[in-house]
């Protein structure tokens, strides 16, 4: 493995072209803090089997991650593409867990063949400065040419297509990749998939954007059956190796095999995966971007994984705000750049004050500490605000600091008849239709 940090010699390579579309390449990376630098290391350039799928807009518009990189032409420096993301790194980072130890994590971008000498730029969003700003902290050169992906084709009987687009080309897809489930479990890996993808479409905003989406599923098989260590505290040995308890955080479930995880996704067209673990208890995840996962079996699946592609498709912020152990605290002082939360800085110049009525009171009163009494929804049934877009207290970790744009959503709690507030929608719609190009 050849390791590349800063300004290495660029090379030539030639434009791919599948039929006449541009073909899709995929960077794969270690991601991490080594001997007190960030540090980015190229582990392989693929070209997948599919053409370029999108997103249609090079340049991302809304810039919903951590970090932003950009495929820049080494004659000219124009940006060919830039999209916004957010990693596995980046949510170590901000753990409790970061403080302890060096670490790195796979990553992998895809982006289209950029048709001429070109190189990927690095910019982390500085969390700690006003606006919160891109800030470049990496550089590779990109190899001579990409290597055709030696993973082959799944049998047809391995994918199953559980919903098809009616008035989109290209269309939005999803894709559900089977963790900790063996090969006479596929009927069961298949079966949770698609009753999924009908509680997704029951959704606003998913349900007005289902004739613009597509939904497959993916048979990943396993050598074992379930997710997470043996009671012994042996590894169980998974396709994705998906840690129920990651980063110290009990029930944030994550996969440190990325690299897998796009080999796997690359047969079919898509946007956003899903990770569906053989298992019944409550675990979780979703980063911008990169993937969302949740539980096949248990009784709130259908709200976890609502919850988590809230993260992973749309870079929404998590709204409820008792202490969750694993996270640095912030103190609110700087907007964030998530699209629905609000600090005390904020409250002037709402970024969803489009969608608030003239008479509603910002910050809108609430009984905070009723609710903190039991966190359920029965109690925010008797607020005379329900229903309304407003700035209530208590979000993002913190029962002070931040702000939300409703009192109840899917990003704070299981609500039974679950639903994202209006912000939400909206924010999880733009993301959708940005990268189809609107």
């Amino acid at each position: 493995m050849v390791k590349y940090l800063l300004m290495l010699m660029l090379v030539t390579m030639a434009a791919t072209v599948i039929g006449e579309e541009r073909a899709s390449w995929r960077l794969d990376l270690l991601h991490g803090w080594q001997q007190g630098k960030e540090q980015f290391e190229v582990v392989a350039l693929w070209q997948e089997p599919l053409p370029w799928q999108g997103p249609v807009n090079w340049q991302d518009p809304l810039d919903r991650g951590d970090y932003r990189f950009e495929v820049i032409a080494k004659g000219t420096g124009e940006v060919l593409f830039a999209k916004s993301v957010s990693s596995l790194f980046a949510d170590w980072s901000l753990s409790a867990d970061a403080r302890q130890q060096e670490r790195s994590f796979e990553e992998s971008l895809r982006f289209p063949d950029p048709g001429q000498p070109a190189k990927v730029r690095f910019h982390r969003r500085q969390l700690d400065q006003p606006g919160q700003p891109f800030k470049q902290v990496g550089q590779l050169v990109l190899p001579q040419n990409a290597v055709p992906s030696p993973k082959r084709m799944p049998a047809p009987d391995k994918v199953q297509q559980l919903h098809a687009a009616t008035d989109s080309d290209p269309a939005f897809g999803l894709v559900f990749l089977a963790e900790g489930f063996q090969a006479d479990e596929a009927a069961a890996f298949f079966q949770a998939a698609s009753e999924l993808t009908e509680a997704l479409f029951r959704h606003a905003p998913f349900d007005a954007l289902k004739p613009r989406m597509q939904v497959h599923a993916v048979m990943t098989a396993s050598d074992e059956s379930g997710v997470g260590d043996h009671a012994d505290g042996s590894r169980r040995q998974t396709a994705f190796a998906v840690n129920p308890n990651a980063l110290g955080m009990p029930r944030y479930a994550l996969s440190p095999r990325v690299h897998a995880i796009r080999d796997a996704a690359m047969v079919v067209p898509y946007h956003g995966i899903v990770i569906l673990t053989n298992a019944d208890d409550y675990h979780g995840s979703g980063i911008f971007q990169t993937y969302a996962i949740a539980p096949a079996f248990h009784p709130r699946r259908a709200f976890l994984l609502l919850h988590e592609l809230g993260h992973s498709l749309a870079g929404l912020a998590d709204e409820y705000f008792h202490d969750t152990p694993g996270y640095v605290g912030s103190e609110g002082l700087i907007e964030p750049y998530q699209p629905n939360i609000t600090s005390r800085a904020g409250l002037d110049q709402l970024k969803w004050q489009q969608l608030v009525a003239e008479d509603t009171p910002i910050p809108t009163p609430w009984n905070q500490q009723a609710f903190q009494q039991n966190r359920q929804m029965s109690t925010l049934l008797q607020e005379p605000f329900l229903g309304v877009v407003g700035a209530f207290q208590g979000a993002n970790y913190s029962a002070e600091n931040y702000y939300r744009p409703a009192l109840a959503c899917i990003m704070l709690l299981d609500m039974g008849d679950n639903h994202f507030c209006p912000v939400c929608q909206q924010a999880i719609a733009e993301q959708i239709l940005s990268q189809l190009g609107e």
